[in-house]
């Protein structure tokens, strides 16, 4: 019998020659049958991965899961594809050919820069800014000519297309292109000349769009700058750590006129409903000399998962009306939030965190397959959309590229003998909607690998900072060390709550009411001893036992320990603590432990933080404002409202999800029976594991697919 990683998967019953020498062992299975009359299906041994628990072994079991083909994860192109490649080798550099050059605009003479994480090797993106006659400004976007390169249907287009795009993980990337490509002669590096898909805009003063050009250009960058390097000259220093004094004097003046048009064309953007909207993202700091993590840092200070409802409900909480009619007036409702809220930037982005998490993620189209209404992007605010700038590591991109040229030399086949040409793959409306298809899958995955992986860290970062170094022994019996962090109460629940830790951009419930209904709260929640000490004291771990729960499920949940129960107790205790939306609050992060699946992050709480002020507080909120009663509560529970059923604790665990309940009673008498309910089949609407699957999908968030 072997544990499915996914524990929503049964067990699989596998025949195999040397069961022992599979002991211990992550495998790949492929179930065959599943006979009626048996608890569990039969399957098949594929291959082993590797010993469980080892970080390369869960690396390539996340891969796997999501269908990162061994191609990719191998860096392995085909001989084939590889005598496509360009040559570039130190006693052959690539160059240019002088018959191409002579079709291509040239911008070698104009200053051209990037700006990127450090360290980032395929640089696919250039700028160029200059000031022409009249005041008007010449704009550039110059992106590495990939399609040049990779000829359609050739083999390494076939790769390409099937990969999709490159998987960034939290510690490695698994590339679309081969290296010659990505890192090399396609990156667009300093005092080289490359090939470049440019549009180049005039701008007026105010940064309206006059004319735009679109075509095939040479260029040669100036510099490879890094983020901090160009906002230390926008914060007014004359030379930058790591750039020539002579190349500051250069770049300057190009990078401040750049931030200038730049907040211009997104004022525009802005007043049309753009959105500005959040989304959490950590970064992982990795050890020189072991590779351990060294550190879990937060690109973004705060993440919540919820749905728009909840974001409403808390906002009115608060006062705040959000108009979600349509972009711009979502986008004013959020602004406008942003001017009352005093300061508190945790609860902004906590607002445009749930706004995007309500979202349906953007996707990839056949323009023809569908209206044209349905072409805009609600997030951008743009009519049309469409991904342009990374070829080198996403394959939408070089279609797009692609369908462009075939614009471009198609006004000019048109002029020429009266008709443009374009490939047959392009024309095919059928083709290209499986192609946009494919893309969407591979993009969801490759999120879910990148996020999948960032749970494998967190948990390996936890474990590390739990271990106590002095106990001997087996891992499971060893005494934890205390690992306290500050977060976020991001969500109210009728056993508990939802914490946000922004450090780590992870969430997840805090219990105060456990399986039996007893309600047991720290010690150190009382008397504040938890929220002012960084190390674990007795009083963390001791728990008052006894207390009652009052919650309106919306704004608070207030904890109230008896009068015959505080007897047994220090004096001076306070009796009433009230936990409420936006309060921050100390929690022990602890490890899960699994010897089949993967180990996960808990958390208990450990008091109050005071050392900060409360949102609630901050906006006003005072403990005589109207709330939800349990009356409400009640009453919205006989209405069948879903968002406010109370949750068990694997409902709480999943995100607090829920699947709607059938209406009516008695209806499935008159129904026609199905093929599935013929057979005693589950449908798939009421199936336990597509139910799961689908709320997996729905954990996922937009994150950045630059590694830094």
């Amino acid at each position: 019998m072997v544990v499915p990683l996914n524990p929503i998967i049964p067990k699989i019953r596998i025949r195999h020659h040397d069961p022992k020498v599979l002991l211990n062992q992550r495998i790949v299975v492929r179930i065959d049958s599943w006979p009626c009359n048996s608890q569990y299906p039969n399957g098949h041994y594929v291959r082993s991965i590797g010993p469980v628990h080892e970080l390369d072994t869960e690396i390539s079991a996340i891969l796997i899961e999501h269908g990162i083909s061994v191609s990719q994860t191998t860096q392995g192109f085909s001989a084939g594809s590889i005598k496509e490649m360009p040559i570039n080798t130190p006693e052959q550099p690539w160059r240019p050919e002088p018959r191409e050059l002579s079709k291509r605009r040239d911008m070698r003479r104009q200053i051209v820069f990037s700006i990127d994480p450090p360290n980032c090797q395929d640089i696919d993106d250039a700028i160029s800014i200059r000031e022409i006659e009249n005041g008007r400004i010449e704009f550039g976007v110059h992106i590495a000519d990939v399609s040049f390169f990779v000829q359609e249907n050739s083999l390494t287009d076939l790769e390409a297309r099937a990969r999709g795009t490159t998987v960034y993980l939290s510690d490695r990337r698994f590339d679309m292109l081969p290296k010659v490509l990505s890192e090399q002669v396609c990156s667009l590096r300093h005092h080289v000349d490359r090939y470049a898909m440019s549009v180049i805009w005039t701008m007026d003063s105010e940064a309206n769009v006059l004319n735009t050009w679109f075509g095939r250009t040479v260029i040669r960058s100036a510099c490879e700058m890094e983020y901090e390097q160009a906002q230390a000259f926008l914060d007014g220093k004359n030379v930058v750590p790591g750039l020539e004094t002579r190349l500051c004097k250069q770049l300057k003046p190009s990078v401040l006129l750049l931030a200038e048009t730049m907040r211009k064309v997104r004022a525009l953007r802005m007043a049309n409903g753009a959105l500005e909207l959040e989304s959490s993202e950590v970064k992982f700091k990795f050890k020189e000399q072991d590779g351990g993590i060294a550190d879990i840092r937060s690109k973004k200070p705060l993440e919540v998962h919820g749905i728009i409802e909840e974001a409403m409900v808390m906002a009115n909480a608060y006062g705040f009306i959000i108009d979600i009619s349509s972009n711009l007036a979502l986008a004013n409702s959020l602004r406008d939030c942003e001017t009352k809220s005093q300061g508190d930037a945790d609860f902004v982005l906590l607002l445009k965190t749930m706004a995007t998490m309500a979202m349906s993620e953007a996707s990839y189209i056949s323009s023809g397959s569908k209206p044209v209404h349905e072409y805009a992007h609600y997030g951008l605010a743009l009519e049309f959309y469409t991904h342009f700038t990374s070829p080198i590591r996403r394959y939408a991109d070089l279609v797009a590229h692609r369908q462009l040229m075939a614009c471009l030399l198609g006004k000019v086949a048109q002029s020429a003998r009266g008709a443009p040409e374009a490939s047959d793959l392009l024309k095919n409306g059928s083709k290209m909607e499986q192609i946009a298809e494919h893309l969407n899958y591979k993009n969801r995955e490759s999120k879910f690998a990148q996020k999948d992986s960032t749970e494998l860290f967190q948990t390996l970062y936890v474990l590390q900072k739990t271990r106590n170094p002095a106990a001997n022994g087996d891992d499971d019996s060893e005494e934890e060390v205390p690992f306290l962090e500050p977060g976020i109460i991001s969500e109210i629940r009728e056993n508990g709550f939802f914490v946000f830790v922004p450090r780590f951009g992870i969430r997840g419930p805090v219990y105060l009411k456990n399986n039996s209904g007893e309600v047991s709260i720290p010690l150190s929640v009382f008397n504040g001893s938890g929220s002012s000490s960084s190390d674990m004291s007795t009083e963390n771990n001791l728990l008052v036992s006894g207390c009652e729960i009052d919650t309106d499920l919306i704004t608070h949940i207030t904890v109230k320990v008896p009068g015959k129960v505080m007897t047994a107790y220090p004096s001076g205790l306070s009796s009433i603590i009230q936990f409420r939306l936006f309060d921050r609050v100390k929690v022990a992060l602890r490890l899960k432990k699994s010897h089949a699946h993967r180990h996960s992050i808990y958390m208990t709480l450990i008091g109050l933080d005071q050392a900060t002020s409360t949102a609630g507080s901050v906006l006003g909120l005072g403990h005589g404002s109207r709330s939800f009663t349990k009356n409400d509560y009640r009453q919205k529970k006989q209405e069948k409202d879903p968002a406010l059923v109370p949750l068990t604790e694997r409902e709480l665990i999943r995100g607090g999800q829920q699947q709607e309940q059938p209406v009516k009673k008695n209806t499935r008498k008159q129904q026609v029976l199905c093929p599935e309910e013929l057979y005693q089949q589950t449908h798939t609407d009421r199936s336990l594991y597509n139910l799961m699957e689908s709320f997996d999908r729905l954990r996922i968030i937009e994150s950045s697919q630059t590694l830094e």
